[in-house]
């Protein structure tokens, strides 16, 4: 994380004043995010550097009318193009997302189970995440991995609390 897209995540948080605004170009910038690294065209486009910025901005512009972007996200992401850093997007929109995430009190946490579990079979880990983070609003991302074989692997910001029997077998496997 360099102190260029911080400065940026932060220059762009500053000037959303409320929650809504902050959501709203929070979803903006993952979406645009997920297509500069879908649509290589358009990276390669944008990312161009013997392009000049004016048809590069026709495209976007014309990207940010047909999905009815704020003007907030329409001009952070054209200062980020004119500053010549979109290839820096993706780390500036993910700290943005911490960012917004912190101010709204919301934590996501990752279950991952090697195949889809009811809430009741969940529930103890529910519980015990529940506890561990008092204080903030959960989103549960729910994802199936096989290759755990069972148990569950829970992932919160940077901490992977794994508990799966490929972990046990792995554990036992090197104690031998």
């Amino acid at each position: 994380m360099s102190s260029v897209t911080k400065s940026y995540a932060n220059a762009i948080f500053e000037i959303l004043d409320d929650n809504i605004k902050k959501e709203r170009v929070n979803k903006e910038f993952k979406y645009f995010s997920d297509l500069l690294k879908e649509n290589k065209e358009l990276s390669e486009l944008l990312l161009n550097p013997t392009i000049q910025d004016g048809p590069k901005k026709e495209v976007l512009m014309e990207i940010f009318n047909k999905l009815r972007f704020t003007s907030q996200s329409k001009k952070s992401i054209l200062h980020i193009l004119e500053a010549k850093r979109l290839d820096l997007f993706k780390e500036i929109s993910d700290i943005l997302s911490k960012l917004v995430d912190d101010s709204l009190s919301r934590q996501d946490v990752y279950v991952i189970t090697a195949r889809k579990l009811s809430k009741l079979a969940l529930s103890p880990v529910i519980k015990e995440i529940e506890n561990h983070l008092k204080d903030k609003k959960i989103n549960y991302i729910y994802q199936i991995d096989e290759k755990i074989i069972g148990g569950v692997i829970v992932k919160i910001n940077n901490s992977i609390y794994d508990y799966s029997i490929k972990k046990s077998l792995e554990t036992i496997k090197n104690a031998v």
